[in-house]
């Protein structure tokens, strides 16, 4: 599953670089909730929290992930996830 996220990463980081330009002291977390269904397809993607406030953000780890593909649940049966993505100016 990691893998999968690691291959979104950089989309959501290019969302994140675009807003520092911006506000280069912007910070923060945002908890997606989301289900991968038994095809590996990650469904009902969702923000649960968020401490970094930009809208175009969250919207981005939101439809980011959404199109993300996982690998298969080896139960074969809906799985359900939470992840926290850090953002810090480097």
């Amino acid at each position: 599953m990691l893998g999968a996220l690691d291959d979104s990463t950089d989309k959501i980081e290019r969302c994140y670089g675009r807003i520092l330009d911006k506000n280069p002291h912007a910070q923060g977390q945002i908890t997606l909730g989301f289900t991968i269904d038994k095809s590996g397809k990650a469904t009902h993607v969702k923000k649960t929290a968020a401490t970094l406030k930009d809208a175009a953000v969250q919207r981005c780890a939101t439809d980011t992930i959404g199109k993300a593909q996982f690998p298969k649940p080896s139960k074969k049966k809906p799985v359900q996830v939470s992840a926290v993505l850090s953002f810090k100016n480097r």
